[in-house]
């Protein structure tokens, strides 16, 4: 697989100092700079410049599945999405029926019969830990050792029968070992069962006991190497609800470490104050890239936007806040889902990207740059979507 190939799969298109700070610990192993090294990639026909991205030329199946639904917050058909990556000419997935080794991966999961998602649309805010003390409440009252996902969710109580099944099916196979239980999905069999080789050392705090041990900062992939499964998306699952919990601070893009060691010598009071001014004063939902821009300029730091908003993460439920995607923040619910949806909403094919960026500030607080990748990502989606049926 290519080095920036999972990059692709997780965030779609990329920005240069995004892809450069990805490629910076592998540059530094062999030697080289991540300049040189999308030099290369480029002159090897891997990757292209677009303006200020750098798109993918070819991808693996599994990664071009990914790398399509990046741009799809309510997801797509499996042949729709083959369409598309046939049509791109980054892989070539059979369109007559389901590739099973191209949809069956860590960075998607199955939100509707035949439907599939990005993993980044996920909805995040479910509480995983009552999720399994339920299942594991009904199955202990019903003297059962397991059960299909759909009998339970059926029968369970009101507050885990309002979880749409597909999400609680996808926390169910995603979170299975973590909590001592067996998940077979295959088949349509969605069978969830108790497994006796369990061991209580979950994944979390695997994680955190090792950025406690080593005491600096760790790469997304150092920490997916911790994890059973070494996947990058459950390790962005689990470090979500981390950061969320005041244990983990992002501080740069897949840079993470422990709040003791990032805040040693940081004026932590300050940035806060200025993270909740900026929200509290806004009339609009604010996205993370604002806090960065903001708070750099007015108090000469550099620190970046995934960290600003790691910040602003724990603070939520003492503030009230409301959050999407982890990114956008408002003292107000927020009404729209994703970057995605909102530019579907509101952004027109026929403007420039200036024009565009101007829409999408009347509905989110937002940097330039970030923008103007928002706006490339959502122009080359639509484009897509005209050579799906019925569009």
């Amino acid at each position: 697989m290519g080095i920036l190939d999972e990059c692709f799969a997780n965030e779609g298109n990329l920005l240069h100092n995004q892809a450069e700070e990805y490629l910076e610990e592998y540059s530094n192993s062999i030697g080289t700079s991540p300049s040189n090294i999308l030099d290369f990639l480029v002159q090897n026909k891997k990757i292209s410049l677009d303006d200020d991205c750098i798109v993918p030329v070819t991808l693996p199946k599994q990664e071009a599945v990914a790398y399509i639904l990046s741009w799809y917050d309510k997801g797509l058909p499996w042949m729709d999405i083959s369409r598309l990556i046939n049509l791109r000419q980054i892989a070539n997935v059979r369109e007559s029926w389901l590739d099973s080794k191209a949809f069956d991966s860590e960075y998607i999961f199955q939100c509707d019969r035949g439907k599939y998602k990005h993993i980044k649309y996920f909805k995040r805010n479910l509480d995983i830990g009552y999720i399994f003390s339920s299942l594991h409440k009904y199955l202990s009252d019903n003297s059962l050792s397991g059960i299909h996902v759909k009998d339970w969710h059926d029968h369970a109580e009101d507050q885990i029968k309002s979880i749409d099944y597909y999400e609680l099916r996808f926390v169910l196979r995603s979170y299975a070992k973590d909590y001592g239980y067996c998940f077979d999905g295959k088949s349509g069999r969605d069978n969830i069962s108790n497994d006796s080789n369990f061991k209580t050392v979950t994944q979390r705090e695997i994680i955190l006991n090792k950025m406690l041990e080593l005491g600096k900062v760790m790469t997304k992939q150092e920490i997916a190497r911790l994890i059973r499964s070494e996947s990058l998306n459950h390790a962005s699952l689990y470090l979500a609800e981390l950061i969320q919990a005041g244990q983990v601070v992002q501080v740069d893009f897949a840079k993470y470490t422990t709040p003791n060691i990032v805040f040693k010598n940081i004026d932590i009071e300050q940035l806060t104050k200025e993270i909740v001014r900026i929200i509290e004063e806004s009339m609009r939902p604010v996205d993370s890239s604002i806090f960065e821009l903001s708070i750099n300029q007015n108090l000469g730091y550099s620190y970046s936007k995934y960290f600003y908003a790691s910040i602003a993460l724990q603070m939520l439920n003492e503030k009230g806040w409301y959050v999407v995607q982890n990114k956008i923040f408002w003292n107000k619910p927020i009404p729209f889902n994703s970057l995605a949806d909102i530019s579907r909403q509101c952004l027109m094919i026929e403007n420039s990207t200036s024009d565009n960026f101007r829409l999408l500030l009347n509905h989110v607080l937002i940097a330039e740059k970030e923008a103007k990748n928002n706006i490339a990502n959502w122009r080359s989606s639509y484009e897509q979507q005209t050579h799906l049926p019925g569009q």
